[in-house]
């Protein structure tokens, strides 16, 4: 188990939710900054599909964007 499995398994599911909006709202502010040059409109249908995910989803969403911000920023 990583660091970041260890840390995302003590989470709430509202941390979690919290943890995965904060890590998307960070990769759309590198586009309104023009770190990255596409639209972020995907990234506001990321934050609206959080909502009705569960714990499991959470967590890869969250793997998933914060591998992603490493490689944009």
């Amino acid at each position: 188990m990583t660091n970041q499995d260890e840390i995302l398994a003590r989470l709430s599911e509202d941390e979690l939710f919290e943890v995965a909006e904060y890590g998307i709202q960070a990769r759309i502010e590198l586009r309104l900054r023009g770190k990255v040059n596409d639209d972020p409109q995907f990234l506001y249908d990321a934050l609206d599909a959080i909502e009705d995910m569960d714990v499991e989803q959470l967590k890869a969403c969250i793997r998933e964007h914060t591998a992603k911000f490493d490689q944009e920023k």
